[in-house]
């Protein structure tokens, strides 16, 4: 089974880390954190986002409601 993925020379150029020749576990560790805390900033905006939809929701049934009551 061959395994793809970046090269050391790659996480250099993109993080910084590391010499050209070779890149540490914790240097990965490092990436795997960004990646992290990039992903949970995308879920909290969402969240955020989901949050404003159902409230804007909830005041166009409310509206419905009344209207269909006046009908």
């Amino acid at each position: 089974m061959a395994h793809i993925g970046p090269t050391a020379q790659d996480f250099h150029a993109t993080f910084g880390l590391n010499g050209e020749d070779g890149t540490r576990s914790t240097d990965l560790h490092v990436v795997a954190l960004a990646a992290i805390q990039g992903l949970n900033e995308k879920v909290e905006k969402l969240k955020y986002e989901n949050a404003q939809f159902h409230t804007n929701l909830a005041y166009l049934e409310a509206r419905l409601s009344v209207h269909k009551s006046k009908s």
